[in-house]
This record gives structure tokens, sequence and C-alpha cells, in this order.
């Protein structure tokens, strides 16, 4: 198998580094993608409760969410700490998908 040498190197490097560029920005766009619709979605399903007045008991008694007994009594926290995974999800995206020069030499 013959070696490459000179602009050949640098040339296969820089696909490389473009390749990897570009799968992280699709990484992110998938974290994004499942940070906004999978959790944020649930937490803004949380401000329409409260913003009316909807006690936590009625819901609960009408809908089996969860398995868990305790996770059921505590479904406006569960919806809560939602959002908070969703922010984490979406700054992982952003960091996945900002381009990072520590690895070009």
């Amino acid at each position: 198998m013959p070696t490459l040498s000179g602009p050949a190197v640098a040339t296969e490097r820089h696909l490389l580094q473009e390749t990897r560029r570009r799968q992280y920005r699709w990484a992110g766009a998938l974290l994004l993608a499942q940070g906004i619709l999978m959790e944020g979605l649930v937490f803004i399903g949380l401000l329409v409760p409260l913003a009316i007045g909807v006690p936590q008991e009625l819901i609960v008694e009408r809908a089996d969410v969860f398995a868990l007994p305790y996770l059921q009594e505590n479904l406006y926290l569960m919806m809560a700490m939602s959002g908070v995974f969703a922010a984490l999800r979406v700054l992982g995206a952003i960091g996945a998908a900002t381009p990072s020069y520590a690895y070009r030499s």
C-alpha cells in the first residue's frame, strides 16, 4: 500500500476534519431536536396546567403516566425536571455542533 506524503497528507487530513465536523453537526442537530421535542415540550406542557390552576391531584387521579406511585404523585416535579434536562441537552447540542479547534494540527 503506497504511503502519502506532502500535499496529499494535508488533503486527506483536511477531508477527515471536514467529515468529523459534519458528524458533530449532525449529532448536535439530533441532540437539539431531542432536547426540544422530547424534554422541552413536556416542560411547556407543565406551564399550561400551572397557568390555568389545575391541581396536580386532578391529573394524577385521571391519568396513569408512570408505573411507580412516587413518580405518579410527583408529576409536576417530574415535568419541571424535564425542563432542566431540556436545557442540558440544548447546551450539549450547542457544544457538540460548535467547531472545536483542539484537534487541529
